[in-house]
């Protein structure tokens, strides 16, 4: 009769156990969310660098094609300052690189590949846009206007550097590096991060 009893009483969990197991889980969750965010920020920084050197690329190999030079203009309230004291300023890609939505004239003002209009609608700077992770970023650029000279020629008028960085960049704890992709007016680049005002290859 007392080991029946016993057992009975036996069954299950008490309160305080169901208790630590729920701050464990409430610990573990509160731990681990903050982090997966940490990564998919990461993740799309990292993509969005691999897109934008893939687009200048494509557009360069479209120039060969072409043979022309294109002009590209930034907005002044996203520019860097390049050297120690760097100071920088940053924009949506959608107010800075994206081109799909622009009339014609607005596009030839950003982006001008081509006197012909119809020529010039095939050039932009990303073969893709509006793309997943465009939401989690934010662009800045190391001048205003940028050419990249016709194949055949060249042109030493220096590089241009995008920097890339998340929109919550001044919140995230460490903060994420800043990414930047270096292009040359001739067509060569490179990626890396941007650390004392130089972009630095990884």
């Amino acid at each position: 009769m007392n080991l029946d009893s016993h057992h009975k009483h036996s069954k299950g969990f008490t309160l305080v156990e169901c208790l630590i197991v729920v701050i464990l889980i409430s610990v573990a969750i509160g731990w681990s969310i903050p982090n997966l965010r940490r990564q998919l920020i990461r993740q799309s920084l990292n993509n969005y660098v691999l897109r934008i050197e893939a687009g200048l690329q494509a557009l360069r190999m479209k120039q060969a094609v072409v043979k022309t030079g294109c002009e590209m203009n930034f907005p002044s309230d996203a520019l860097t300052t390049v050297g120690p004291t760097s100071i920088s300023k940053f924009k949506s890609p959608e107010t800075t690189i994206e081109v799909a939505k622009l009339t014609t004239d607005e596009k030839k003002d950003r982006l001008n590949c081509s006197d012909d209009p119809m020529i010039n609608q095939r050039f932009r700077f990303l073969d893709s846009e509006q793309g997943p992770g465009t939401e989690y970023v934010e662009l800045s650029f190391s001048r205003s206007q940028f050419s990249i000279s016709p194949p055949g020629t060249s042109d030493d008028g220096g590089s241009l550097v995008i920097l890339v960085r998340a929109k919550q960049h001044a919140s995230l704890q460490p903060e994420l590096p800043i990414r930047c992709v270096e292009f040359s007016p001739n067509g060569l680049s490179r990626m890396g991060d941007w650390e004392s005002g130089r972009c630095e290859t990884r």
